[in-house]
């Protein structure tokens, strides 16, 4: 799993991915931002399908998701607690099993932005 304890962590997947439990998980435990973007189909059979995670030190927390995704229990899990703005941006469809299609959560001062689109 992808973690930083240094000055931003970046992810752009531009091909399919798929975990046994998480596609894409990303914990930013450093200070600057997160950005996770993907153009390919992305799945999680058990767990989430991407999930970003922010701390206090970190500012923003930016999900770009182009095409489908997928899990057993959350499609794209949110979790910004550092002092920046959270944005989740798709164009395809967010599946979540047992639990949320979209899971956004934004700590206290933060901002909360969800851009659901149809496609281009």
């Amino acid at each position: 799993m992808p973690s930083n304890d240094g000055t931003n962590l970046q992810i752009d997947a531009q091909a399919d991915v798929s975990g046994g439990i998480t596609g894409i998980s990303a914990r930013n435990t450093g200070v600057g931002m997160t950005s996770i973007t993907t153009t390919g189909v992305v799945t999680g059979i058990i767990g989430y399908g991407i999930f970003g995670l922010n701390f206090s030190s970190a500012t923003d927390l930016l999900i770009d998701a182009q095409a489908d995704v997928s899990s057993g229990r959350v499609g794209i899990s949110a979790r910004n607690f550092g002092t920046g703005t959270t944005t989740i941006t798709t164009n395809a469809a967010i599946t979540g099993g047992s639990g949320y299609g979209i899971n956004a959560e934004t700590g206290s001062g933060g901002n909360s932005i969800i851009d659901l689109n149809t496609g281009p």
